[in-house]
């Protein structure tokens, strides 16, 4: 008998048991799974011992599965039995007593792929029950093993007990005696016959055996059919579905599975139950039955429409794929038109079929795709979608011919940028590759929306020489489809021009001679190339021959007759465009020449300085003429070079003095005595006439104030009609107004007179035609401002009058323009509240006003206090300074509490303020010292901590006490200096009367008086008193409670005013006034 194991990894073990081996041992594992090649009336018992599954063959062999019960972390093993291509799981339950109960799983077929298929046999070892001597088999073999041709299968007893059943107990007969689970096997019978067995209920049988297939185009119907006892019912189970039937007279009975009783796809064992007359129940297999009629699924997985596949060029040159799943082995049919391939799916499902180019051809269109897909049970479907194919690029048109207006680059064009354009579909980039011969130029562009690019590549892209430069875009669209497109280009950038260097007349000098006869330039240029050739007005086209000599002829009429330089100018352009330019000067001379040179004396004039320094005059003529020279009376030989240049010098005396025409000859004779004269006039000019001042415009001081000079500065006189006069004051120049009179004036602006103190000079200079000069001039002294005006600093230190100030008055100091002489001094006034007050100025400059107390105002507000300043020249100036009058004192400050321990009084706390605050202790014997605190704000509170003591270098805190029996002043201090304090008295151990008197020898200003914090405290006032501790107010504010008392001696009552929300008495004790709370006990 074969066996296999399969590991949960690694290999599949498989064997044989020795069939003349009573026992054989198997090793099994945990989580293992067996396989016996066996059918199921070919075994007859299991039992555990230990962990081992022994199996007792209907032969007798027993076979041991060691291990089989063994666990691995929840893992068991597994046990299958097989024959003839079914497999059986068999499941093992322990009853009671220890019975093993076996029951066997559904049944596979072999042929549908299964996860157990390497576990199924196809045949079957025959195993055969023992026998008796005389060879009868029992009816053990007969009925229960045979299975009387329906137990056949290896899963057809449903359950069968280890080892318990006899065959009288499933046949009915031997007493009907029902098996005891856990019994041992009963002993066969060898020595009975088969024809003694009892009578009884007819065994049953099941006539079909081999397995039934039902698929696609069978009909759905499956019938079974069997013998039975008459009296016997008949149950058959395919799957889900039941019949129930009863044999006829002769013990055929049959069903049919169709309509409503057709099972559901899916592999089924036939399962017969039969109900004997007794009751008895016997369980039969039939064949096993697999019904497919399902069509398999499809689905599209590349090459389609669906798949968002579209076949572009680089995919058509290769064919066009179509993939798909579909159920394994499934037949495959993909019909594109009249073309059809077929193909299987492989295990996993999957296939593909493959159009060659010529079944699919190129361009743009869609194309319907049918796939018909045929399982093995001949079940078929069919699934449609679509094929697109796009393998037609996008187009792509280079307009070479527009590259530099003609297609052609030449050496101008190759100097600018190279703009290459075309067309293509919009919204597409395009690549244009240049290639000029040695480099390679790309550049990406995208096309605009009306389909046009444009391309720029920089000057010298398309490299230089003669040579084709090729354009090369490629662009791919939506699909992947490269489009391409190629263009060439023309580069010309070679030329050239020369004229031929031989001389053109005698000595390269076109003369009346060769001027007669014509002239032809010559010269070289490019072959093909168009010459033109320009002499002054005439334009001439040259004759271009083959090899690129051209030539051009002037005939004699061309040449003016003269003396003169002319040009040819000569123009070559190839066909490219290329151009260059060539010229040649020459000389012609066809007449006997002479000139006078511009330019006699002074252009023209002869003046003063010309005619003493000597007059040169010069001219031209034919080289080897001699020429002579006369001005007026005197007559002179030129000096000629032989350039023909010629000069001659008249000194002074040969010149006249004063003012008229000369006239200037000059008479050239050449070789040929041919004679020619020029002549010239001559303007003779030597003086100016007539030239001084009327009026300088300066005071009779012969000062330029600030005044003076803010009116401008008008200045006069005469000179020679014609002349040009330019009137300079301190480097600031302006010309004359002249009359045709000859009278002249000129306005220096405020703006001109420059500022400051200095001397300087008025000078004025008359040109007049004849360009003689002459010149007068006046020493003039400036003085235009005040050049000191300043306060010393800060009125009063920080320009604020406090109430102190305000009552006493102030001085105001300040430097001002300084002179030695007490008579030149300045002066300065102090303009205040509407009065002016002089101030004293000494020879340094430092000046003092002083401001009497009584015309400062009270109150808090700004005003302007200006300083007015003339200096010894009447030039004035001033400045203003804002003072700010603040003479407001600042609120008493009001005391909140304050913290006292063992050694005295740490601590008090006020009510926030703005104003500075300062602490003095009141010594117990009238003495005022200050106070060191730190101040420590308390916003939710809205009061200040102030902790006597100080702050150490190191950040830490040295405290500090207020002794018992000193009391606190406490002063605040705006910030225009005005103060106001608080006396605080505190609990005395010896006293409870409160001594002013330290307080005032020491001129302490005391506003309030806070006897809160004292109990029982005394306190007597008088007019001197409270006079001499507010000197400003003149009045004492009494803070305290019912247990304090004030003795005001003369005072009278004048009614009463809020104070902090309380209701506070005033008196009045002479100038004096106390405003004290109504709790205080007034005496």
């Amino acid at each position: 008998m074969d066996f296999v194991v399969r590991p949960i990894m690694g290999a599949t073990r498989r064997g044989t048991v020795d069939a003349g081996a009573a026992t054989s041992v198997i090793d099994v594992s945990a989580g293992e799974e067996i396989s016996l090649n066996i059918r199921q009336f070919e075994l007859k018992a299991y039992d555990k011992v230990g962990s081992d599954l022994h199996v007792t063959l209907a032969d007798g062999r027993v076979i041991v599965l060691k291990g089989y019960f063994a666990e691995d972390e929840g893992a068991v093993a597994r046990l299958f039995i097989s024959a003839d291509g079914y497999l059986s799981e068999v499941t093992l339950v322990e009853g009671a007593g220890g019975a093993i109960y076996a029951q066997y799983g559904p049944t596979e077929v072999w042929g549908k792929w299964s996860p157990h298929e390497d576990l199924v046999f196809l045949g079957g070892d025959e195993i055969l029950a023992p026998a008796s001597d005389d060879d009868n088999v029992s009816m053990l073999g007969a009925g229960l093993l045979l299975g009387g041709g329906g137990l056949g299968a290896a899963g057809g007893l449903g359950a069968l007990a280890a080892g318990t059943v006899a065959a009288g107990a499933l046949l009915g007969g031997g007493g009907g005696t029902e098996p005891q689970p856990g019994a041992q096997p009963a002993p066969a019978q060898p020595d009975i016959p088969v024809q003694q067995v009892p009578s009884g209920p007819r065994l049953p049988t099941v006539n079909e055996r081999d397995p039934i297939v039902l698929g696609g185009g069978d009909s759905p119907s499956i019938g079974i059919s069997g013998t039975a006892d008459p009296a016997a019912e008949v149950e058959v189970t395919i799957g889900d579905k039941v019949i129930v039937t009863r044999p006829d007279q002769d013990g055929n009975w049959q069903v049919v599975f169709e309509g409503d009783t057709f099972p559901a796809d899916g592999t089924y064992p036939v399962e017969v139950e039969v109900t004997q007359p007794g009751g008895a129940k016997i369980d039969l297999s039939g064949p096993s039955v697999t019904i497919d009629t399902t069509p398999p699924d499809l689905t599209f997985t590349d090459g389609t429409v669906s798949t968002g596949h579209v076949v572009n060029g680089d995919d058509h040159r290769d064919g066009v794929d179509i993939s798909g799943t579909s159920e394994a082995d499934a037949r495959i049919d993909v019909a594109i038109g009249n073309v059809t391939h077929s193909t299987t799916a492989n295990e996993q499902g999957q296939w593909t079929v493959r159009f060659t180019p010529g079944e699919l051809p190129e361009g743009d269109y869609t194309r319907d795709v049918t796939v018909t897909a045929t399982d093995a049970y001949n079940n078929s479907a069919s699934y449609r979608d679509t094929v697109r194919v796009d393998t037609i690029p996008d187009p792509i048109v280079i307009q070479s011919w527009l590259v530099a207006g003609d297609g052609t680059v030449n050496r101008n064009e190759a100097t600018g940028d190279l703009v290459v354009t075309g067309t293509s579909t919009p919204g597409n980039m395009l690549t244009l590759a240049l290639f000029n011969g040695t480099d390679t130029i790309t550049r990406t562009v995208p096309v605009q929306g009306d389909g046009t690019w444009r391309v720029t590549y920089p000057a010298g892209s398309a490299g230089s020489g003669e040579h084709e430069a090729t354009l090369t875009a490629t662009t791919s669209d939506a699909v992947g489809n490269i489009g391409r497109a190629t263009a060439a280009i023309r580069v010309d950038t070679l030329h050239h021009l020369t004229i031929d260097p031989a001389p053109l007349g005698t000595g390269n000098v076109i003369n009346a001679d060769a001027a007669d006869g014509g002239v032809t330039l010559r010269g070289t240029t490019q072959p093909g190339s168009q010459v033109e050739v320009r002499f002054g007005s005439i334009t001439r086209q040259a004759t271009v021959a083959d090899d690129g000599t051209w030539s051009a002829r002037f005939a004699g009429n061309d040449f003016a007759r003269d003396e003169y330089d002319a040009t040819f100018n000569v123009t070559a352009r190839d066909a490219a465009g290329n151009v260059d330019t060539a010229s040649r000067t020459v000389r012609v001379d066809t007449v006997v020449d002479v000139t006078i040179d511009d330019g006699i004396g002074r252009n023209g004039l002869i003046n003063d300085a010309e005619r003493q320094a000597g007059v040169r005059i010069s001219g031209t003529t034919d080289p080897g003429a001699e020429v002579w020279v006369q001005v007026g009376d005197v007559r002179k030989q030129a000096d000629v070079d032989g350039a023909g240049l010629w000069r001659v010098r008249f000194e002074t005396a040969d010149l006249p003095e004063g003012q008229g025409n000369l006239a200037v000859t000059a008479t050239a004779t050449d070789a040929a005595r041919n004679s020619t004269s020029a002549n010239r006039s001559v303007v003779l000019d030597t003086e100016v006439r007539d030239f001084n001042w009327t009026s300088t415009g300066v005071a009779a001081d012969g000062v330029i104030n600030g005044d003076d000079a803010d009116d401008g500065l008008f200045v006069t006189g005469q000179v020679e009609p014609g002349s040009r006069v330019m009137v300079t004051l301190d480097g600031v120049e302006h010309e004359a107004r002249v009359l045709g009179d000859g009278r002249w004036s000129v306005r220096f602006t405020p703006s001109e007179i420059r500022t400051g103190e200095y001397v300087t000079e008025l000078r004025a200079v008359a040109t007049d035609s004849a360009q003689n000069t002459d010149v007068i001039s006046q020493s003039v002294r400036v003085d235009t401002r005040l050049n000191l005006l300043e306060l010393s600093g800060p009125v009063t230190g920080d320009n604020t009058i406090n109430l102190d100030e305000a009552k006493a008055g102030f001085a105001v100091t300040g430097q001002v323009e300084a002179l030695p002489a007490i008579t030149e001094r300045s002066t300065v006034q102090v303009e205040f509240q509407g009065q002016f007050y002089q101030a004293s100025v000494d020879a340094a400059g430092n000046w003092r006003a002083f401001i009497p107390g009584e015309v400062v105002p009270q109150g808090n507000h700004t005003l302007d206090m200006v300083v007015h300043a003339r200096d010894a020249a009447g030039n004035m100036g001033s400045l203003t300074q804002v003072l700010t009058i603040d003479t407001d004192v600042p609120t008493n400050p009001i005391v909140a509490s304050y913290t006292r321990d063992a050694a005295g009084i740490r601590s008090v706390s006020i009510e926030m303020t703005g104003d500075q605050i300062t602490l003095t202790e009141i010594e117990a014997d009238g003495d005022l010292s200050p106070v060191d605190t730190v101040a420590t704000p308390i916003a939710p509170l809205g009061e200040t901590l102030h902790s006597f003591g100080m702050i150490t270098e190191g950040g830490g805190f040295v405290g500090g006490h207020l002794p018992d029996g000193s009391n606190l002043l406490i002063t605040a201090t705006d910030t225009a200096g005005n103060a106001s304090g608080t006396f605080l008295a505190f609990d005395a151990l010896n006293t409870s009367v409160i001594d002013l008197a330290g307080p005032v020898a020491a001129g302490a200003r005391i506003d309030a008086i806070d006897l809160s914090f004292a109990e029982d405290s005394t306190l007597t006032l008088t007019e001197a008193q409270i006079l001499a501790l507010s000197p400003d107010q003149r009045s004492l504010t009494i803070h305290g409670g019912s247990d304090d008392s004030l003795t005001l001696a003369g005072a009278m009552r004048d009614g009463t005013e809020v104070v902090e929300g309380r209701n506070y008495a005033v008196y009045s004790l002479g100038e004096a006034r106390v405003i004290v709370d109504e709790d205080v006990r007034i005496f």
